[in-house]
């Protein structure tokens, strides 16, 4: 950054038509006047070096260069997402052939399978539930006391 004098800045202040108005200790306040309600205010301080910041076209880089990284991330990050998407869609088909391969072999050896093995045996169904004479009488009859 590139300093200044007080009384160098106010002398650039002056070229560009600036006026002094007042002196306030070591602020001197210049002014200019287009019209009386619209007066402008420019205090300098003349006792220190001022550092003037000519870092418009150095903010105006930065601000470019980060316009630009932020496109290429999200160029790259889309880039990514739709390759990440086309290998899930890939592995989707190949395990869907392998899954209908698979059945395939199964209804095929099915058949067999029926014929090798014996038929399911099926349960006698429950005999109608008695009353509560005749389950007294089957225990007695089976040695229970009561």
């Amino acid at each position: 950054m590139k300093s200044v004098s007080g009384r160098e800045l106010a002398r650039l202040v002056e070229r560009h038509g600036w006026q002094l108005l007042r002196v306030s200790g070591s602020h001197h306040i210049y002014g200019k006047t287009r019209q009386l309600r619209d007066a402008r205010c420019i205090a300098i301080y003349h006792a220190k070096e001022i550092a003037l910041a000519d870092n418009f076209k150095t903010q105006r880089a930065d601000a470019q260069f980060k316009k630009v990284q932020r496109a290429e991330d999200g160029r790259k990050a889309m880039s990514e997402y739709e390759s990440d998407a086309a290998a899930v869609r890939a592995k989707t088909a190949q395990l869907r052939q392998l899954r209908l391969a698979r059945d395939a072999k199964d209804a095929a050896a099915q058949p067999a399978a029926a014929s090798a093995t014996k038929a399911k045996r099926t349960r006698k169904p429950k005999s109608a539930s008695g009353t509560l004479a005749n389950w007294l009488k089957d225990r007695e009859g089976s040695g229970h006391s009561t």
